[in-house]
């Protein structure tokens, strides 16, 4: 008996892509957690109000199919800070119907956003407020960046209970990657 057929026919996960983000690359490892995936992309043309509708009508029907989501993956496109508080709805209503037991983990993602644009800073203040919502869920956010400024920060690292400055993560960011560096070449702390 393979993998998937030993899983809960009942479990699953979902991605989510806004129009203009990029296919992630962590997609095989979350896609593995089930046996089903679903996969949700904003059309061309439809507008961020729309598509959040679209999406909240789509979870209302996998609770009541009684589905299991063990995580999502919400991979957002740039400039569309204005999305805010429309991605805000889309994520709590993810958050809304994750398993209590199965330690669900929403990702929050982008791709090769520059450190220094104000929208990346809207992204990880999300995450940050996200974070702090349901207890025992693991809420990360991805950047799909080059080599040089890569990393994956999980909620559990943050220093304290609520928000975090953008230039805090950007830090952490930092300080990880060097960090990763230095054990990928074998050189000790």
């Amino acid at each position: 008996m393979n993998e998937l057929q030993t899983k809960d026919p009942e479990k699953m996960t979902l991605l989510i892509l806004e129009h203009g983000a990029p296919w992630p690359t962590w997609i095989n490892g979350h896609r593995s957690r089930a046996n089903h995936a679903a996969v949700e992309v904003q059309a061309q043309g439809e507008s961020a109000e729309e598509f959040a509708q679209r999406l909240v009508a789509r979870i209302e029907r996998i609770k009541q199919q009684n589905l299991t989501v063990l995580g999502a993956g919400y991979v957002c496109a740039p400039s569309g800070a204005e999305r805010t508080a429309l991605r805000r709805k889309s994520c709590e209503a993810l958050l809304s119907v994750f398993s209590k037991n199965e330690q669900p983990e929403l990702i929050l993602a982008a791709g090769d956003w520059d450190a220094s644009d104000p929208e990346r800073d809207v992204l990880i203040q999300l995450w940050s407020e996200l974070s702090q919502l349901v207890p025992n869920t693991s809420v990360s956010i991805r950047f799909e960046e080059t080599e040089d400024k890569s990393g994956v920060f999980r909620s559990a690292m943050m220093p304290h209970p609520g928000r975090v400055h953008p230039a805090r993560v950007r830090e952490a960011t930092h300080a990880q990657h060097t960090s990763n560096r230095k054990r990928w070449a074998g050189v000790k702390n």
